[in-house]
């Protein structure tokens, strides 16, 4: 511990934000971020750290840089963004996107009747994060093809080695994979089927056919739970009212998961005429931010690194009180 170091570490304050611990020569050794800096970073340089990581570290840090936030959300938003910028030593979420997969159905009988991509596609699904996740998935739902439409819902059987298709077995397939990615009433048409084949060969005593069932059942609902989850959300126009560390509030514009525009809001008591005029104007200001930026905006979208942005706001929006965040 030098004197810098520790003059340093008196001076943290007790705030959200993000953190850079850097090494010889300024050079970047792990980013990070919290809810209060005081006490994160110092945790860093106890006699005995919690993380086996920044016991490793502590040894090779020269300085500290800090980046206080209003909220803890931008602190999240910060560390992704700089994570993927400099893409330190130490770190290992966040600064590498080639681990996210599409999937799409094949288009020929050469194909298989899934394809597992690394880029996006027209026709693809996802994007999904976990590539074994993925991978068993694909390959649970295989001993149930072809599957096949018949009125509003769909015909299939297991079949332990995975049945030889027709092309016209393999086109059936495929429109019915198509529709089953694309709807959420025909997935949940699909769900009902599979579990009800689930409950009659368990009633027969098959159990191990129950099993595999179940199996297929969960894969597809790991497919469709991480597609609808991007999809729903990829839609909303949000205005999130969170409040920040100096007792104000911090509004934030967010268009298909990107904050376009954010301001704080003096914490005072007012009627609830005031805080609707409040919001109408931060929304006409998010709105001309939108026209105004929208090529960047769409351009950036595009991006892989923007999922686990996306997905942080996602997740922060989603535990926040329903009060705090209007759909627009």
């Amino acid at each position: 511990m030098t004197t810098h170091l520790q003059r340093i570490l008196d001076e943290l304050p007790e705030a959200p934000g993000v953190y850079k611990m850097l090494g010889d020569g300024g050079n970047i050794l792990y980013i990070g971020k919290s809810k209060c800096l005081k006490h994160r970073v110092k945790s860093y340089f106890v006699k005995k750290p919690v993380w086996e990581k920044a016991e490793k570290m502590a040894g090779f840090i020269r300085d500290i840089e800090i980046e206080p936030t209003h909220t803890h959300l931008e602190a999240m938003l910060l560390e992704c963004e700089l994570i993927k910028k400099h893409r330190p030593f130490f770190n290992s979420q966040m600064k590498n996107d080639s681990g996210y997969l599409y999937i799409k159905p094949g288009e020929s009988l050469s194909e298989k009747p899934v394809r597992i991509l690394h880029t996006r596609e027209e026709g693809c699904f996802g994007p999904m994060r976990s590539r074994g996740s993925v991978e068993a998935a694909v390959d649970a739902l295989v001993h149930l093809y072809p599957i096949r439409r018949e009125g509003s819902g769909f015909v299939f059987t297991y079949h332990i080695l995975p049945a030889t298709m027709t092309p016209e077995e393999y086109a059936g397939n495929r429109e019915s994979l198509r529709s089953l990615l694309r709807s959420r009433a025909a997935a949940e048409r699909f769900f009902r089927m599979i579990e009800k084949k689930m409950k009659e060969a368990a009633k027969e005593y098959r159990f191990e056919l129950a099993g595999k069932y179940k199996d297929a059942r969960d894969a597809f609902g790991y497919i469709r739970n991480q597609i609808e989850k991007y999809r729903s959300f990829a839609k909303k126009t949000i205005i999130a009212d969170i409040e920040d560390t100096n007792g104000g509030r911090r509004l934030f514009y967010i268009y298909r998961g990107m904050v376009v525009y954010k301001d704080s809001a003096k914490q005072e008591e007012m009627t609830e005429a005031k805080r609707e005029a409040r919001l109408e104007e931060f929304r006409v200001k998010g709105e001309e931010m939108l026209r105004a930026e929208r090529a960047g905006i769409e351009k950036a979208m595009q991006e892989k690194g923007f999922i686990d942005y996306r997905d942080i706001l996602f997740a922060h929006l989603a535990s926040l009180p329903k009060n705090q965040v209007r759909v627009l």
